[in-house]
């Protein structure tokens, strides 16, 4: 434990819902252990998260500053000035750790770091985001070249480490820079004390995806699936969470959620805090995600008992285990998708068997306890080196 010269850790995130959802309880642990803290944050992607997580750093006594650069788009101007800010807002901070998460953030953290001789870096690569799953688009293709020519440049920090939450993550990563400098931990975990009073029996007919309105997070083929198979069995609901409010180059226009929901082909609840109550009015959750760094919504799903079917790639594969908590099925293939959805319809012995085990995998895998620990171990063998 750190007793004398509090040191600082900076944390800098895309945008504040994020830090809140997925970093928080490791600021928290942290600043036991006598660290200052403090986060800078882009602009944020949805006011009705924003307006949330604002009033928890606030009540949580959290140092914040906004700088410019977007959390979603990409825009040359804002970018620099926003780099400028980060530059400007570390010179006062003075930190000993930058801890950096999401991509853009890793990259402007990543630069600053570097620039202004931060000490201590840790990268958590939490996804690929938009222009790694969109290859196709010319312009992200390009971006993503020079994402990683920047890439390069950060990783010549001599004292980081990279926090991967999936294994190709790793693997690619392991190639970028050396082994000893990347550390696999699976994603920010999950308190499954909140989810234990939720019944591992599920009478409601509720399909769930919890999830921003992306078409990368599978939201099309969720839909798809729902117009096939109410066609037979019209009884079940297949309901998404999450909100319309989402700034991003994959987001669905709100006139298709809208036209879908007057359809009556799903049900759409915003966003919302009470998650568990989300979890626990569900039979069955779903996440026909593209890519992931690490799924919460499935480590959620199971410490709540709910049996899971999602896409068969990096960060969704890892947060199940195929055949004992949920299903998978091949990314692109729809047929699949609904063929997976049916077989947990129609057996709710199966449904309830997935969900018992799910429980019991996230409890001994994805506590929070034990991935908050690895991180504050990180912390303390880079403060050593210095």
């Amino acid at each position: 434990m750190l007793k004398k010269n509090k040191k600082k850790i900076l944390y800098i995130i895309n945008h504040t819902a994020f830090f809140v959802s997925h970093r928080l309880p490791l600021a928290e642990e942290a600043r036991k252990l006598n660290y200052k803290i403090s986060l800078i944050t882009g602009v944020s992607s949805s006011k009705t998260m924003e307006k949330n997580s604002l009033k928890i750093i606030k009540r949580k006594k959290i140092k914040f500053k906004r700088s410019f650069f977007s959390s979603s788009s990409l825009n040359i101007f804002s970018e620099f000035f926003g780099l400028c800010q980060i530059i400007y807002h570390c010179k006062k901070i003075k930190p000993d750790i930058i801890h950096t998460a999401s991509p853009k953030a890793n990259i402007l953290g990543g630069i600053v770091a570097k620039l202004i001789n931060v000490p201590c870096l840790v990268i958590s690569v939490s996804g690929q985001g938009h222009i790694f799953t969109e290859k196709k688009k010319m312009s992200n293709f390009i971006i993503s070249k020079f994402y990683k020519i920047v890439l390069k440049f950060i990783l010549k920090h001599k004292n980081k480490k990279i926090i991967l939450q999936n294994s190709q993550d790793y693997k690619e990563y392991c190639k970028l820079d050396k082994k000893k400098n990347c550390i696999l931990i699976p994603g920010s975990g999950v308190d499954t004390k909140k989810f234990d009073k939720i019944n591992p029996i599920c009478n409601s007919k509720n399909i769930l995806l919890p999830s921003r309105i992306l078409k990368d997070k599978g939201v099309l083929e969720f839909v798809e699936a729902a117009k096939i198979i109410k066609k037979k069995y019209p009884d079940w609901n297949f309901v998404i969470v999450g909100p319309i409010d989402y700034n991003n180059p994959s987001a669905i226009p709100k006139k298709h959620l809208k036209k879908w929901v007057k359809e009556k082909i799903i049900k759409w609840i915003d966003y919302t805090t009470d998650i568990v109550k989300i979890y626990k009015n569900s039979s069955i959750v779903c996440l026909p995600s593209h890519r992931e760094g690490f799924s919460k919504v499935l480590i959620e799903a199971g410490a709540s008992a709910r049996p899971v079917v999602t896409s068969d790639v990096p960060g969704c594969r890892e947060a199940i285990k195929p055949g004992f908590t949920g299903e998978v099925f091949k990314l692109n293939n729809q047929k699949q998708l609904e063929q997976k959805i049916v077989k947990l319809i129609n057996n709710k012995k199966l449904r309830l068997k997935y969900g018992n085990y799910g429980r019991k995998f996230v409890k001994k895998n994805f506590e929070i306890k034990k991935i908050i620990k690895k991180n504050l171990e990180i912390y303390n063998c880079l403060i050593k080196n210095v």
